[in-house]
């Protein structure tokens, strides 16, 4: 069969008023393409962008028919529009990408190769060695590290890529159930991950590009939106963010008997239990409901019981031998625990 009925490649575009960028775009990834001799299809999937995104894209598609525009009038949001890209592809390999030319098309052979080599999913990131950023501030990048490495210690399957935050990747169309995702924010490549636990996954280093045109659509909105879902949909997330949780109740009670008279020693134990209590209990009230809970509160406090009992050991150490403030001790305690799960979560 010829590549317009049958191709090998799915190139999934979501898209709101991308209108400047998609014609630029579209004819970069065919150039791409068509020079490594490959068979594809490009669905751009429009949320009825009131600039005429899908019209242009119709334009195109008249003269080449390996060029299609999906448009969605009555749902939002890029998750589910790489969904409904999904339910449509015909290609074995599927490559998601944004429109705004942030994504370099000349990427997209080496994550083709990689899937070629044998992984099931290539995460094109920044993070990688090699990889890396164009045209963002100091600040912008610290936040975004900082953010990666959370997200990557709150939710396991996360700590698979050094960028779980990642729109632009390559998978297998057969590793995907389709089904099983809950399309729900921007983050797609993390509920891919998050649903598919067995997935090899391979890391590409790509620089980041400027957006060619048009605003950004990252605003405070978008992060609070990521962590209502991850708070909704990721057990690990809400089993770790109340792990967290317990650790500052457990600085605030430790300082509170500090504070009212109590011995660093017994405020460091006596912390320890008061604030594990309250963190028990609203985990408990939290995964009401949920399945294999059992399992999960037992990982639960295995994990916060050693948490806990390695600042509480070391503060004490730190104090006995050091003289230092007791809450000074403490958070040079947490600093380490902190650096510790990271290398770990790296590691394995």
């Amino acid at each position: 069969m010829n590549s317009y009925s049958d191709p090998k490649v799915s190139i999934i575009i979501p898209t709101y008023n991308e209108a400047e960028n998609i014609e630029i775009l579209i004819k970069k990834l065919v150039n791409v393409l068509e020079s490594i001799n490959v068979g594809f299809e490009i669905l751009v999937v429009d949320d009825n962008s009131p600039d005429g995104t899908c019209s242009i894209v119709k334009q195109i598609s008249r003269r080449d028919p390996r060029i299609k525009c999906i448009l969605r009038i009555n749902e939002k949001g890029l998750a589910s529009a790489v969904v409904e890209g999904l339910r449509q592809a015909k290609g074995s390999y599927i490559v998601v990408m944004d429109a705004d030319l942030q994504h370099p098309p000349e990427v997209v052979p080496r994550l083709l190769k990689t899937i070629d080599e044998g992984a099931d999913l290539a995460v094109a990131s920044r993070y990688a060695e090699g990889g890396g950023v164009e045209g963002w501030s100091k600040t912008r990048l610290i936040m975004s590290r900082v953010g990666t490495i959370l997200v990557s210690l709150l939710i396991d399957e996360a700590s698979k890529t050094t960028d779980p935050l990642s729109g632009f990747f390559a998978v297998r169309r057969d590793k995907i159930i389709i089904d099983s995702l809950k399309p729900k924010g921007f983050k797609i490549l993390l509920e891919i991950l998050v649903r598919h636990k067995n997935l090899r996954v391979v890391d590409v280093p790509y620089v980041f590009s400027t957006r060619y045109r048009g605003m950004s659509k990252l605003d405070a909105g978008v992060i609070t939106d990521f962590l209502r879902v991850a708070w909704a949909s990721y057990l690990s997330f809400k089993i770790h963010l109340l792990g967290l949780i317990g650790i500052v109740l457990y600085f605030m009670f430790v300082g509170l008997f500090f504070i009212v008279g109590i011995n660093a020693i017994q405020s460091l134990l006596l912390g320890a239990i008061t604030g594990s209590a309250i963190s028990f209990l609203l985990l408990f009230y939290f995964l009401r409901g949920e399945e294999d809970r059992g399992k999960y509160i037992r990982r639960f406090v295995s994990g916060f019981a050693l948490s806990v009992g390695f600042i509480v050991s070391l503060s004490s150490l730190v104090f006995i031998y050091t003289g230092l403030y007791v809450m000074v001790c403490m958070l040079v305690s947490c600093i380490i625990l902190f650096l510790i799960k990271i290398i770990i979560s790296k590691k394995y």
